[in-house]
């Protein structure tokens, strides 16, 4: 996935756009169709960020499977097409899910582990997010054996690392500082 600066102002533009014409949900709706089709279709991501398929043909494969979106997100497409930039729709897409979620005061938080975690602490960590303020809570799991044990929380930018790798590279660093 290309992140990049220019991904991040389209989503800004079409999330504030769409919060004026309240079309917030149907915006996120178009996108998430397009993020699954996308994602199931790899001929058609090669093809829209060709290099050497020209911008009217790029519109016309937009044109023909996606004919039911919004006019902002009609508008987006059009503006990815003639700016030469479609390789940038995945990453606006996911950009534009965050400031989505950020808006509606949910957040999505990845728990690495180095086992599978129970329900019960599951729910703990869920609690104490939404203590710091956020409404809805996603959690993305992931299992991680190189962990050894403990977990690492990521939500946006701030991670928490309690895994017991982390703990045991510290002390490596210690015991060679002080040797």
């Amino acid at each position: 996935m290309k992140h990049s600066r220019a991904s991040l102002r389209y989503a800004k533009a079409l999330y504030a756009a769409a919060s004026e014409k309240n079309a917030v949900e149907a915006v996120h709706r178009d996108l998430a169709s397009i993020e699954l089709t996308l994602s199931q279709n790899n001929d058609l991501v090669a093809v829209l960020e060709s290099p050497t398929a020209s911008s009217r043909v790029k519109r016309a494969y937009l044109d023909q499977i996606f004919t039911e979106l919004s006019p902002l997100t009609s508008g987006l497409l059009n503006a990815l097409v003639i700016n030469e930039r479609l390789e940038l729709l995945q990453d606006v897409i996911e950009r534009y899910a965050e400031k989505h979620n950020e808006g509606r005061g949910a957040v999505v938080a990845t728990l690495k582990s180095s086992t599978a975690t129970s329900e019960v602490f599951d729910n703990e960590i869920i609690s104490r997010i939404k203590a710091s303020g956020y409404n809805e809570v996603v959690l993305e799991k992931q299992i991680v054996p190189e962990l050894i044990g403990g977990f690492v929380l990521r939500i946006n930018d701030l991670q928490f690392d309690a895994s017991l790798s982390k703990q045991l590279n510290r002390l490596k660093r210690e015991f060679s500082n002080s040797l």
